[in-house]
């Protein structure tokens, strides 16, 4: 019995030791792209969002505005971004909505697994946001 124990506590020994691989996202500041000027709805909006993903991440978020080419110009930068989670875009749905449609050819596609999982991740980002954002005292 002695004999297993042992062995059991000398096989978990070495993974007690050993650290971890990964690093704990995120690792260094996250990048927020606002295909639209500054000081316009959806900039204030994700400056609000980036202070309070701030506070919560323990991170540096930079709101970085590209403003021109009917939101091509950020949504072109963010799409060719490596998908790490680091780059983030925030625009207006409907102008988003839209642009497919109006600007041809776009530089980027919409379409294809990883435009719909990175859709999805901006869906429980919006989520957590509204969450987040009610737990916010207004001040009058």
């Amino acid at each position: 019995m002695y004999r297993r124990a042992l062995l059991f506590l000398l096989t978990l020994f070495p993974f007690a030791l050993a650290d971890p691989a990964a690093a704990e996202y995120p690792d260094h500041p996250i990048r927020m792209i606002v295909p639209q000027a500054a000081g316009s709805a959806t900039d204030t909006i994700t400056r609000v969002l980036a202070s309070a993903l701030s506070d919560e991440l323990h991170q540096q978020v930079v709101v970085d505005d590209r403003p021109g080419g009917a939101l091509t110009l950020g949504l072109d930068l963010t799409a060719k971004s490596p998908p790490d989670g680091y780059t983030l875009c925030m625009g207006p749905i409907g102008a988003l909505a839209i642009t497919r449609h109006l600007v041809v050819p776009l530089p980027m596609t919409f379409n294809g697994t990883s435009s719909r999982s990175r859709w999805w991740r901006a869906a429980s980002l919006y989520s957590w946001c509204r969450r987040r954002l009610r737990s916010i005292p207004c001040r009058s």
